[in-house]
């Protein structure tokens, strides 16, 4: 099944099409299931001001990236992708995340990105 197929099993359940496979397939495990083992907040300060204003980003998300490993006791060659939220990073911190997860320990094979959220 592909993710067309598993989309629309998804959307035949919230219209309540019984022909989409039913609850049962909809709640079958597969391989391509996507699966969040932790999430971590990295500790804050006021910006530019506070305690880390001269700590970089990749340094304090490569600690953040190990607690995550620690807590969740995954194998860090069995995670595919890392999503990090960041506020007004240059470039989006696209390439310090990246060289945080090395460090960390993930592999090249790990795909990083990052999320610029602004708030007013």
């Amino acid at each position: 099944m592909g993710a067309i197929d598993r989309i629309s099993q998804i959307g035949g359940q919230l219209s309540g099409n019984s022909s989409a496979g039913g609850r049962d397939r909809l709640l079958e495990k597969r391989p391509d299931d996507v699966v969040v083992t932790a999430c971590c907040r990295s500790a804050f300060t006021k910006g530019g001001k506070g305690g880390f204003k001269d700590t970089d980003a990749a340094d304090l998300m490569a600690g953040v990236f190990r607690a995550v490993v620690d807590r969740s006791r995954i194998n860090p060659a069995l995670v595919e992708d890392i999503c990090v939220g960041t506020v007004l990073a240059p470039g989006g911190g696209a390439t310090e995340m990246r060289a945080a997860s090395l460090f960390a320990g993930f592999p090249e094979t790990t795909a990083v990105r990052t999320l610029n959220r602004q708030r007013a």
